[in-house]
């Protein structure tokens, strides 16, 4: 079977900075094994063009985004990450008729994407602005790092003193932040080592060599790949980075951390991560802010280091990339009289009945009585729910006062698929369709039931903890 088409519109420079493209081919790799990978761009140094040639993705240069949109076709799948391409420039993308994913770490904007992805800390799908589809893939569970650094993020945290610096401002550090920090770090006779890194786009390398060249300590790297990144940052104890990708990146491999802001589009970033005290806080990265927290982090280095990444989110996105073609084969139809056998041994189901309010044994003659009441009564919408002809569950609302009260259920075969998040959307679309008075919908999900949380979650509903059970609620077309 053909692979679809995913197409990456992203650019980066002097100017915008490399991050885009880098979390970008990092998404990529998670999902190439199960999708053809093209990358348009309208601005791409050449050292990144040879990252995606030697991956083997193919790039396609525009000078117009009019020439993006004509290369679209109704099964692609479509990546933005862009803070220029805003919501009509989304509505010319889903007017292609294709699936759109959208990479965020602002929310400064409305969304018309299938798919948000933000990896930034203690993020909530409510606080957006979005569809009723909208699925959301939110916080560190997501995080979008290239492959060597998830590997890194598996491996146990060793706490040593520190002796070694590692310096990254990123792929162009247009403030030139590196020569600022490397200027403290060479009077400070307490680091052995300082491993300096630039990116394809710096533009300041000539004076930094000059800066350096008569201090044994410094070693610089330029342009150098993930891997090599990798490797440096975990020879050092103490990571010096901004708000940023590469911040996450250091995170993932167990450093130490001293970070800061430069560029307002890193200040929601910093402010989660400072919040979750992932580092020392340079604030601004001025000289004295940078001093104090270098000092700060001698006196704090006996403490445990955090792990806040468990280096599995390549196999979540690859699921919710799955979930955007599936979501098109499940079908839904209205619960006729002869589903009661069906709907019966589903219920009685000791899996499914794991997860009930009611655990009370079933009564044939009973399920028939109330399952007939349910399919004739104006205030139920009961659906049946079947991918390529297998029926796979059922969910249900009981309307009053334009509030929708949701059941749901999968069949236990199809469980771990991720078709409870598809169920429970597909669901509430077919009854605004059915009925568009709908104001808000409404579940009770018991805490051990992780999976119907997760499917909540994801779709964005309000969480809210009641006695004994979770509560979600979503408006409808708030």
């Amino acid at each position: 079977m053909e692979k679809l088409a995913v197409f990456f519109r992203a650019d980066g420079g002097n100017h915008i900075g490399l991050g885009h493209l880098v979390r970008c081919i990092a998404l990529a790799q998670m999902i190439e094994s199960h999708f053809n990978i093209n990358f348009v761009c309208r601005s791409i140094p050449e050292k990144i063009a040879n990252d995606i040639d030697q991956l083997q993705f193919k790039l396609i240069r525009i000078k117009e985004e009019e020439e993006f949109l004509a290369l679209l076709k109704p099964v692609d799948i479509v990546v933005l990450d862009s803070y220029e391409l805003d919501s009509s420039y989304q509505k010319k993308v889903k007017a292609k008729g294709c699936k759109l994913v959208y990479i965020d770490d602002l929310n400064q904007q409305s969304f018309l994407a299938d798919l948000i992805i933000n990896h930034t800390p203690n993020v909530n799908g409510v606080d957006y602005h979005a569809q009723l589809y909208t699925q959301y893939a939110l916080g560190l569970s997501y995080v979008l790092l290239r492959p060597i650094f998830l590997k890194a993020a598996k491996e146990p945290k060793i706490k040593l003193p520190i002796k070694t610096a590692f310096v990254c401002f990123g792929g162009s550090d247009s403030k030139n932040l590196t020569q600022l920090v490397v200027d403290v770090l060479k009077k400070d006779k307490r680091f052995e080592h300082i491993l300096i890194v630039t990116g394809a786009a710096y533009a300041h390398l000539n004076e930094l060599e000059q800066a350096i060249k008569n201090d044994s300590r410094c070693k610089l790297s330029h342009a150098i790949t993930s891997e090599e990144i990798c490797e440096l940052m975990q020879k050092a104890q103490l990571a010096i980075v901004p708000a940023s990708g590469i911040l996450q990146e250091a995170i993932a491999v167990g450093c130490r951390i001293i970070s800061g802001t430069y560029v307002d589009n890193q200040k929601n970033i910093f402010e989660k991560y400072n919040a979750l005290g992932a580092f020392e806080s340079a604030e601004d990265f001025s000289r004295d802010h940078l001093i104090n927290a270098i000092d700060r982090s001698f006196e704090n280095e006996d403490l445990p280091i955090k792990t806040y990444i468990d280096g599995n989110s390549c196999v979540r996105l690859l699921n919710a990339f799955e979930q955007l073609v599936k979501q098109d084969e499940l079908v839904l139809r209205q619960a006729n009289e002869q589903d009661v056998q069906k709907t019966f041994e589903w219920a009685t189901e000791p899996k499914i009945r794991a997860f009930s309010f009611n655990t009370a044994p079933i009564v044939y003659a009973e399920h028939v009585n109330w399952f007939t009441q349910k399919i004739n009564h104006k205030d139920c919408c009961y659906l049946m729910a079947s991918i390529k002809g297998h029926s796979i569950g059922s969910i249900r609302f009981d309307i009053k006062n334009n509030s929708a009260l949701i059941s749901y259920l999968l069949v236990p075969a199809y469980h771990h698929q991720g078709l409870g998040i598809l169920l429970l959307k597909k669901g509430v679309e077919k009854l605004i369709e059915i009925n568009n008075e709908i104001k808000e919908v409404i579940g009770y999900v018991l805490p051990q039931n992780i999976a119907s949380i997760k499917a909540f979650e994801r779709l964005g509903y309000l969480q809210l903890m009641e006695a004994e059970s979770f509560k979600f609620e979503k408006k409808i077309g708030s």
